[in-house]
């Protein structure tokens, strides 16, 4: 392993990588054998926006828990210089292996988006979170990844994040969650409430420039979704 602790962590997904390649997989929604489009809705949605405008030919990306490079792959085809990160060697090979098939060039690399130890400071024009944040269950563990992302963005830089919440239809028992703590019993996911996201973004030093809720009702008890733009000042 790479790290100099040679830690694994809660929010390392290996064990799912290994089962997404041994199906012949290519990513994170080929676990359950069935395409899940709206994984992607919202990244689709920021790419039609104003607030790409700026990610033009040579723009930096950096997407954190980046998987099998899916929405990477989705930067790098507009001509920005594209980076991918994951806990998961597994799945920084899937992601490689994806990407040389698509014939594009992004900079995969296996590492703990807690610290981004391998990327300097004011680095990227824009880092995404594609359902990571979630993952992250400890408010030492949350705070630290938001405070690296903040540091490797450029000043006028961008956050995209979409993470889970317990807004809308929750339910602990449907998710399995602590109904005290709201974190999964398997310490894998943290459903947070809205405000209590946005106080950690601005926190964390985020001028927030676009949010909203994403419902899914269409799955009563999951809780609904929450999208942001958050920019380094």
């Amino acid at each position: 392993m790479p790290f100099t602790d040679g830690r694994r962590t809660y929010y390392d997904h290996e064990k799912v990588y290994r089962q997404i390649t041994a199906k012949g997989g290519l990513g994170w929604n080929d676990l359950s054998g069935a395409l899940d489009s709206d994984s992607y809705d919202s990244i689709h949605a920021f790419l039609d926006s104003p607030f790409a405008s700026q990610l033009k030919a040579n723009r930096s990306v950096l997407e954190l828990g980046c998987g099998g490079g899916q929405v990477a792959m989705m930067f790098a085809r507009r001509g920005c210089v594209t980076h991918g990160l994951d806990f998961s060697p597994t799945a920084i090979s899937l992601a490689k292996s994806n990407a040389d098939q698509a014939g594009l060039m992004i900079d995969f690399k296996e590492g703990d988006c807690l610290t981004l130890k391998d990327y300097a400071d004011a680095s990227f024009d824009l880092v995404v979170d594609n359902h990571v944040w979630h993952c992250i269950v400890g408010r030492e563990d949350r705070a630290a990844f938001l405070k690296a992302a903040f540091r490797v963005l450029k000043p006028g830089g961008l956050l995209f994040s979409e993470t889970m919440t317990r807004e809308g239809s929750f339910s602990p028992s449907v998710v399995n969650a602590d109904p005290e703590t709201f974190i999964a019993r398997n310490k894998s996911r943290y459903w947070v409430a809205r405000e209590e996201a946005l106080e950690e973004l601005k926190l964390a030093g985020f001028e927030i420039v676009y949010e909203r809720i994403k419902s899914q009702a269409a799955t009563p008890g999951v809780g609904d979704l929450l999208v942001i733009y958050g920019r380094r000042p």
